[in-house]
């Protein structure tokens, strides 16, 4: 099943990153970098406060709904909806507040509709949850496949008819929203409001909140670099560094996701019927899936960064974003690896309370290193602080997470794909001169050719019966 969830998974979240990284592609070439920086900006602000306010909801959802979804399904929701009601009416309140702190009317119209994104975001993610949770990847697919593709659309639309930052705003919000039209009755049709019941919300506070607390400070890792880029060397190095920081985030962390979206439901839903010794295999396989595509997509994007810049960045941002790009792959893959491995520790231990610690710190760490790195070395200062912060956290969490619930470590597969991706590394590197689109896809395809036909023989993983013979096949014709 992990297999067959990965590879629906797969298409659908690689499709939409496809369209993702067009959508960059023909961004930069039609806005100016001050105004994708002040979009990014407002993106950032209203991801913080939508982890903060709303994402203790969606881990409670993908942890706890298997253990609901037979006797007391539409009492599990009900009190969802209504609690998610309750936090939108209180962001209402506390936006209210806000709005006679000296400065912030002169943005008026970016604080209103940076509101109207919170709670639109916040319910776009919260179906998607549901649906991953249901074990539903073909509809979770199409969701994500059609905001991707109206979000564009609709973005390069607003764009040129000189909406600048708020076209692209308008586009994220229309996107989100169109496509959950089409299930908004079949994913909440039990549900009665109000309703919250008292042991569910308790399971879902416990759970959620450190977890919330969590992500929130690995936010401040992730994001608060590009608004304090903004606020200390001004919004067009932001939008700079964004664009280079999103075009190889969504890339490489997509790839994590993906098998973190197939895997993680089926490792709860084993480990929840309490098969101890199934538990294990499904950590062993995840872990080792989760590496095999990460390691190598990592190295590909280091050597290849010259040519991604040049081929999908406009002319204004390609030369310091190729600078940036291998290095930003790396903070990446540390990110991913924090994030979808090592925490899964506290997670499937119900310890996320002590998933904090090592946030707090890092974070800590992120916010100073910022403030005298950025000065000074601008971009680069920025981006030598995520890894030093993730590594950091990485180190940290380690310690703590092998006391609660160690996670397998396939030393020996980590090993054969270390020597694959130095393979496809070794392949790649007399054909880097060559640039263009067509030069590219060669690229990859030699990449990829070659890493996965050394871990097909050295049998990284169980490769089904059927593929092995075809491959097998075509070797020996």
């Amino acid at each position: 099943m992990l297999t067959k969830h990965a590879v629906i998974y797969f298409f659908a979240r690689g499709f939409s990153g496809i369209i993702h990284l067009l959508a960059i592609g023909v961004y930069t070439r039609l806005i100016s970098p001050d105004e994708f920086g002040k979009y990014t900006m407002v993106v950032a602000v209203v991801e913080f406060i939508n982890m903060i306010f709303f994402q203790w909801l969606r881990y409670g959802i993908l942890r706890y709904f298997s253990k609901y979804s037979n006797l007391k399904e539409r009492h599990f929701l009900s009190t969802i909806v209504t609690l998610f009601l309750c936090v939108i009416f209180f962001t209402l309140l506390i936006s209210q507040g806000m709005w006679f702190i000296d400065g912030i009317q002169r943005y008026k119209g970016l604080w209103w509709m940076g509101l109207g994104l919170l709670w639109i975001m916040a319910w776009y993610e919260l179906n998607l949850e549901l649906l991953r949770a249901k074990l539903a990847p073909h509809v979770y697919g199409w969701i994500v496949i059609s905001k991707a593709l109206v979000t564009t659309l609709f973005s390069i639309w607003m764009i040129t008819v000189d909406m600048g930052a708020y076209g692209l705003l308008l586009g994220v919000m229309t996107g989100m929203l169109l496509p959950l039209i089409f299930i908004l009755r079949e994913n909440w049709k039990e549900v009665r409001i109000p309703q919250i019941d008292r042991t569910i919300y308790q399971q879902l506070v416990m759970y959620g909140f450190p977890l919330t607390i969590t992500l929130s400070l690995h936010f401040v890792i992730v994001s608060s670099d590009r608004i304090m880029l903004g606020w200390l060397k001004g919004t067009t190095e932001a939008g700079i560094y964004a664009v280079a920081y999103d075009l190889t985030q969504q890339t490489l962390l997509l790839i994590m996701v993906i098998v973190n979206l197939a895997g993680f439901p089926l490792v709860v839903r084993t480990l929840e019927s309490g098969k101890i010794t199934e538990t294990k295999k499904q950590l062993h396989r995840y872990t080792t899936t989760f590496f095999m595509l990460s390691i190598p997509a990592t190295a590909g994007y280091i050597v290849l960064a010259p040519q991604i810049a040049l081929l999908f960045l406009g002319p204004v941002f390609r030369e310091q974003a190729a600078l940036v790009i291998p290095l930003i792959a790396l903070a990446v893959f540390f990110e991913g690896t924090k994030h979808f491995y090592i925490d899964l520790s506290f997670q499937l231990a119900k310890r996320t309370l002590l998933q904090i610690w090592p946030n707090l710190i890092a974070a800590c760490l992120n916010v100073g290193l910022n403030f005298f790195l950025i000065p000074y070395m601008g971009i680069l200062g920025a981006v030598y602080t995520a890894i030093v912060s993730y590594l950091l956290a990485i180190m940290i969490s380690w310690l703590i997470g092998r006391q609660i619930f160690p996670l397998p470590f396939p030393y020996k597969e980590i090993l054969k794909i270390g020597f694959a991706t130095l393979c496809m590394i070794l392949s790649l590197i007399p054909f880097t001169n060559f640039t263009g689109f067509f030069a590219f896809i060669g690229q990859m395809v030699l990449g990829l050719f070659v890493y996965f036909s050394v871990v097909f023989f050295l049998k990284v993983i169980e490769v089904p019966d059927q593929i092995a013979k075809l491959v097998k096949r075509f070797f020996r014709e």
